[in-house]
């Protein structure tokens, strides 16, 4: 399915596949965290003064279709045949909104509290307690 859109027409729907990989992308950006999973979520958590338990779920979520998109899983519909009477489309459009939600609720969370303490950019410091 990958290699029939390197061929197809572009459509308006084309980019929405990508935008769950975009929204973690986005965030391991922001947060400097290299595709740590665990730092991401330690740190959303953090600084959003949100539960880890519940961010990770989040992230894990995230992770999950990152992963499905970028090594394979996630069942693409094919391309050059969007309108065969399947629910493929439903399907797809649907996971991926999900998680683009996910994402964009939390880069949204973290822009405002940003705005909101005036900064441009979020530096961690660890301390280690002994």
């Amino acid at each position: 399915s990958f290699f029939s859109r390197m061929f197809s027409h572009q459509g308006e729907d084309e980019d929405f596949y990508m935008c769950g990989l975009r929204a973690v992308i986005a965030l391991e950006a922001l947060y400097e965290t290299n595709g740590n999973r665990n730092d991401l979520t330690k740190k959303i958590a953090t600084f959003l003064e949100q539960e880890e338990s519940s961010v990770k779920k989040q992230v894990e979520r995230m992770y999950n279709h990152r992963n499905s998109i970028a090594h394979g899983g996630f069942k693409l519909p094919f391309r050059l045949n969007t309108h065969d009477c399947t629910n493929d489309i439903e399907n797809a459009f649907e996971k991926v909104s999900d998680v683009m939600d996910i994402g964009l609720n939390l880069l949204l969370n973290t822009y405002q509290k940003m705005i909101a303490l005036n900064l441009k950019a979020l530096k961690f410091e660890y301390k280690h307690e002994t």
